[in-house]
Formats: C-alpha cells, sequence, structure tokens
C-alpha cells in the first residue's frame, strides 16, 4: 500500500508541476496568452476524455501498472 501512496503522490505532483510548466514555458517560447490557454484548455479535455477508458485499462490490468505508465508519461512532457 506504501507503493501505491507513493506512487500517486509522485504522479499527482507531476501533474500539478505539468500544468504550471507549460505554460510558462509557452509563454518564454513567445505564445501569446490566447495560445496557451487553448493549448491548456485541450490538456484538460483530453484529461476529462480519456478518463472513462483509463478506468476501463486499470479494471483491465491494475492500478499500480497504469499508474506507472502515466508517471512515465508525464515525466517524459516534462522532460520535453
Amino acid at each position: 500500500m506504501l507503493q501505491m501512496y507513493a506512487l500517486a503522490l509522485l504522479f499527482f505532483t507531476a501533474n500539478s508541476v505539468l500544468t504550471v510548466i507549460f505554460p510558462l514555458q509557452g509563454a518564454e517560447h513567445g505564445f501569446r496568452e490566447g495560445e496557451i490557454g487553448v493549448i491548456m484548455g485541450l490538456y484538460m479535455f483530453v484529461c476529462m476524455v480519456l478518463r472513462p477508458w483509463a478506468g476501463q485499462m486499470i479494471a483491465k490490468y491494475s492500478v499500480m501498472t497504469i499508474m506507472k505508465w502515466l508517471l512515465a508519461g508525464h515525466a517524459a512532457a516534462l522532460l520535453l
């Protein structure tokens, strides 16, 4: 159970950092506020749309497996 808590903590920390880093990096690279808003809106929309699919993947595999893949995806996005 501790491993799951640690994984959830890392995942939600990475998600929070990502929602702050993307707009800052976008502004630094010359994106206007409207463009950054569209990017963040699409990010949130995709997260909302994929949530039922993620639930099905968790039911099919396991919470730990899906959380590890999601955390790896967030880490890759932060490194980009």
